[in-house]
């Protein structure tokens, strides 16, 4: 079954992420875990002030040492980069979930349409065995036909500018 996907390009996001993550060769371990304590902090509750009422490791620090650490060790631009990796994971799971929503409506809407197609089939079938032609019934059916024919097309065309690369990033 041909599928229709919404994607997401990732460039080389993945690796600038995981050496922002990582602790830096001249960050203090300490500093190091004040840093994910801010890191892991909701966006908008994230501050160094309120990174002084935290104990690490039985220890607190002054919004001075905190703040020279930060800057230091360039906290908001790995911060930066560690919120748009977790954005990127968000609207990775909501497009998967739209990808799969869409394919199963898909799926549902060329049953539908081959289905049609089939009813279609046995009247014909059923009618080229009778002796008594009824050209009204043909009429009608033919119309039924085409309906579905016309559907299935549709779909069809989708998928054809899906493939011919028209798809949405």
């Amino acid at each position: 079954m041909l599928r229709i996907c919404w994607q997401l390009n990732n460039n080389d996001v993945g690796v600038r992420v995981m050496n922002s993550t990582v602790q830096r060769r001249d960050e203090s371990d300490l500093a190091y875990e004040y840093f994910k304590l801010y890191r892991d902090t909701d966006r908008d509750k994230r501050s160094l002030r309120a990174l002084c009422g935290r104990n690490v490791d039985g220890k607190k620090r002054s919004l001075n040492v905190i703040g020279r650490w930060s800057v230091r060790h360039e906290w908001s631009k790995r911060v930066r980069d560690w919120d748009i990796d977790r954005s990127r994971d968000q609207l990775k799971l909501v497009i998967t979930q739209h990808n799969k929503e869409l394919s199963d409506f898909i799926d549902k809407d060329f049953q539908i349409a081959t289905s049609a197609q089939r009813l279609v089939q046995d009247k014909l079938g059923r009618m080229s065995e009778s002796d008594d032609f009824n050209c009204h019934h043909f009429r009608q059916i033919m119309i039924g036909y085409r309906e579905a024919r016309e559907f299935l097309k549709d779909l069809i065309g989708v998928f054809e500018a899906n493939l011919n690369g028209s798809r949405l990033s």
